[in-house]
């Protein structure tokens, strides 16, 4: 595969969340704002996770169609590079 995947691996209950799938290559920036409820045990571990198969990514700060995206209220400007930020809005125990 020569393109990102991105994925929250929890290791009780183990689970894989993706959080991309493109099923083709397309050298894209798509702009991700979603809420999602994971399930994740009391000590269990969250690892963010993400695989490139041919080492490149895809720069957000140049000049393109698709690039330069910011999400209002997280970021004012477009940064350089690829990033991902999770904010944890809510924790609720069984």
């Amino acid at each position: 595969m020569d393109w990102s995947q991105w994925g929250i691996e929890v290791s009780e209950l183990k689970q894989t969340y993706w959080l991309n799938h493109y099923p083709s290559v397309g050298h894209t920036i798509y702009k991700e704002d979603f809420v999602a409820t994971i399930a994740v045990a009391a000590g269990a571990t969250v690892v963010i996770r993400v695989a490139d198969g041919n080492d490149r990514q895809l720069d957000n700060g140049k000049i393109a169609p698709d690039r330069q995206q910011i999400i209002p209220g997280v970021v004012d400007h477009p940064l350089v590079g690829q990033m991902l930020r999770i904010d944890v809005v809510r924790v609720k125990t069984k």
